[in-house]
């Protein structure tokens, strides 16, 4: 987890939904980040998901 919330942090920076994710518990917490990191890479770092 420790290293996935680096990745994100560092990639998606202050567009990441940090509030909607501290709402989470740690698996959803997880898949979302996995979420926000798949989409943010595929749309070529045009998307970020906010609430799932």
């Amino acid at each position: 987890m420790d290293i996935l919330d680096q990745v994100a942090r560092t990639a998606i920076n202050d567009r990441l939904p940090l509030e909607y994710l501290t709402t989470l518990s740690a698996q959803d917490k997880l898949d979302a980040m996995r979420a926000c990191v798949i989409i943010y890479i595929l749309t070529s770092s045009k998307i970020v998901p906010h609430m799932f």
